[in-house]
């Protein structure tokens, strides 16, 4: 179902915008008739199943803001909130330090 949202978008651009739903459901229709006939005969691949990766967790693992919260060491209200990330300017700033961060780690690490 979802192929078929995908395909209809690519059918119903903006220069065919004024299609009617009939001539829109023939079209789609015969595409899919089209793509079940070429899967058949081989000229087409089928589309395999979807990759799921094993480690699932570490993949999920992402910090969140209330595990934030729950590591700061400042007993200070007004101090809680410049220590969020608010803008993508303010993200780009705490990559850049965990980048920092991680480069010192591999220098420590090749130094021992």
């Amino acid at each position: 179902m979802e192929r078929t949202f995908s395909d209809l978008k690519v059918k119903q651009s903006h220069r065919r915008a004024r299609l009617g739903l009939e001539k829109l459901a023939k079209m789609t229709k015969i595409g899919a008739d089209i793509k079940s006939e070429h899967q058949a005969l081989g000229l087409a691949k089928q589309r395999g199943k979807r990759k799921v990766h094993n480690s699932t967790t570490t993949l999920l693992a992402v910090p969140r803001y209330c595990d934030l919260l729950g590591d700061q060491d400042e007993e200070d209200e007004t101090e809680r909130g410049r220590m969020l990330v608010n803008s993508s300017a303010g993200w780009r700033t705490e990559m850049a330090k965990w980048v920092g961060a991680a480069r010192e780690a591999d220098l420590l690490g090749e130094g021992q």
